[in-house]
């Protein structure tokens, strides 16, 4: 019987495995094995239908010597394809260097201008490649591979170093790779490759197409359009709870809007904390704050006690989001039905969004909600400000969305209060045509079935192999 491995290094892809429509039509007919790192957990679920789940193996860190080879490939690839997201970056995060490390970039940029200069990104790439191949960052996991003899390596986050030290050792012994990419800004933001996969699943044709451009070893037939899995839940009434029940869990009313407020990582951009404690502080000192409630969504692979503590007594009308994953490691976080159901039906019953260029865009934008994208930067020094807005404007993957028409743009705390206010005030409904081309041209899920989709496409390419 023809065998994959799928392997899964956080929540988000744990989601998409076990709460999309990804194993709906799971038959049994090739043997699935799960490597995971929210090992134990899950456990039933996967064995209700078969299939195995395993803890994920140990590995290790690329030696610094070999970060220094990856910093000047990367380096050399964004000025070559002049790729804003990565090199605005690169270039806000060097004011923040210590001069020893300013020093270090500086010799990396040079040595990768003289890539450019001769034009040998291609070539410096695949002798990276074939270096890094020739290393051994989980011995586990190679002894483990070889026993399993599996057909296909399935990778859902191929940009992490978690998953690539397990496809490199699966490029030893000649096992297919099909690498997933989970995002929509994975491709334009994150750290290049480090090992080439046979098979691709993207979320739409504009991932397929930045694909192509920034990976020109990577062929057209190589690629499926797979949509965005993560969004099949928005479309199965399980995951929406009765409202009352949603209500209560947050202590929240009915007879007052709710507004809520999702923060990103805080490791991202450190002033976005601070900048919604203002905007809250704002609206209780104007007294806007009785007119409306805000839930406050934190981010959900993130512990954020600092930031509960602060809010938690402000007013009666501000709230806040807990997660069960609070405490655990980054990578032993996973969702329950329960967690979903929450998420879901946060989406469904509030009714308008704040945040900072988030995925939470598309989860308002289901449930054709009113958004706000924080365009500033409120904290002491602004330090963050132009940074902020040059990620909503000229980032690849947020230019669309800015172009758009579909969200509006805060300026200040006082511009988003203003604007919220209108948007209550005048029952504001977004644009629903402009809004549906928007969703379909980045995320591809108009039916919530994208998890089989890409489960059809990883079965496709197994069968493609046998042949």
């Amino acid at each position: 019987m023809k065998k994959i491995i799928i392997l899964s290094s956080s929540l988000f892809t744990d989601r998409v495995l076990i709460h999309s429509t990804f194993l709906e039509d799971y038959k049994g007919d090739f043997k699935v094995e799960i490597w995971t790192t929210s090992y134990p957990k899950n456990i039933s679920f996967f064995k209700e239908r078969n299939i195995d789940i395993i803890e994920f193996p140990k590995i290790a860190g690329f030696r610094e010597r070999f970060n220094y080879l990856r910093t000047i490939c990367n380096i050399s690839w964004a000025n070559k394809l002049s790729a804003k997201s990565i090199l605005s970056m690169r270039n806000f995060n060097y004011q923040n260097l210590s001069f020893r490390q300013k020093i270090q970039i500086n010799v990396l940029t040079f040595l990768s201008k003289i890539l450019n200069f001769f034009n040998l990104e291609l070539i410096f790439e695949n002798f990276l490649h074939n270096i890094l191949l020739k290393q051994s960052r989980s011995l586990e996991a190679f002894h483990r591979l070889l026993d399993a003899k599996p057909d296909l390596l399935v990778v859902t986050n191929p940009f992490w170093h978690h998953e690539s030290a397990i496809a490199i050792e699966a490029k030893k012994l000649q096992i297919k790779i099909y690498s997933f990419i989970p995002s929509w800004d994975n491709i334009t933001t994150k750290s290049r490759f480090v090992f080439k996969s046979d098979y691709y699943g993207v979320w739409s044709e504009i991932r397929k197409i930045e694909l192509l451009k920034y990976y020109p070893y990577i062929n057209n037939d190589q690629v499926d359009l797979v949509g965005a899995p993560q969004y099949d839940v928005f479309f199965k009434s399980q995951f929406i709870e009765d409202k009352n029940v949603f209500l209560d869990r947050y202590n929240l009313t009915n007879d007052l809007p709710i507004l809520l407020y999702v923060l990103g990582s805080p490791l991202f951009l450190k002033s976005e904390y601070q900048t919604c404690i203002d905007f809250i502080d704002y609206v209780i000192n104007n007294k806007n704050i009785n007119n409306f409630q805000i839930l406050v969504r934190p981010h959900p692979n993130k512990d954020n006690n600092d930031l509960v503590n602060i809010l938690k007594d402000k007013h009666k009308n501000i709230k806040i989001q807990t997660f069960e994953t609070i405490g655990l490691t980054t990578e032993k976080r996973t969702q329950s039905q329960s967690d979903i159901i929450d998420w879901v039906s946060t989406f469904k019953y509030t009714d308008l969004l704040i945040n900072l260029s988030s995925t939470s865009i598309f989860d308002s934008l289901y449930f054709d909600k009113n958004v706000i994208n924080v365009n500033f930067d409120h904290t002491g020094k602004r330090a963050f400000d132009k940074y902020i807005k040059e990620i909503n404007s000229e980032w690849t993957h947020l230019k669309t969305i800015y172009e758009s028409e579909v969200i509006t743009y805060a300026n200040s705390v006082k511009s988003l209060s203003d604007i919220l206010e209108n948007i209550l005030k005048n029952k504001v409904v977004i644009d629903i045509l402009k809004k549906n081309k928007l969703l379909d041209f980045i995320c591809n899920n108009s039916n919530g079935k994208s998890g089989l989709k890409l489960f059809d496409s990883i079965s496709e390419k197994l069968n493609k192999n046998e042949a």
